[in-house]
């Protein structure tokens, strides 16, 4: 599931249109930027968390059980969890609360 690779020029432009979205609805709900902050980090730590404790199983089959029970504890699908993660990192990147996205999982490869 990690790390996150896309090609092309788009995906990153819609992902970062869509973060831009995501956060104005939330600053809208009365949400701050520093709650924000707060808030992605604990959703990026709870998955690295999970990721961990699936990432010591020795065989494909307690990994797919440790991803559905992932899915169940954060009441998610894989895609959801990938796109939440994706989204958190965009948006601690546009608040500039991490430095670069080197250690994250999301890697860019693009095409000009």
């Amino acid at each position: 599931m990690f790390p996150i690779t896309y090609k092309g020029d788009n995906i990153y432009g819609t992902l970062k249109e869509l973060v831009d979205e995501m956060i104005v609805n939330e600053l809208r709900g009365g949400a701050t930027i520093p709650e924000l902050v707060s808030c992605y980090k604990k959703q990026l730590d709870t998955i690295e968390n999970e990721l961990y404790l699936i990432g010591n199983q020795d065989n494909e089959k307690k990994i797919n059980k440790g991803l559905e029970k992932m899915s169940k504890t954060l009441n998610q699908t894989p895609e959801e969890i990938n796109a939440m993660w994706c989204s958190n990192i965009i948006a601690l990147l546009k608040f500039k609360a991490i430095p670069n996205d080197d250690m994250n999982g999301y890697v860019g490869v693009r095409h000009s």
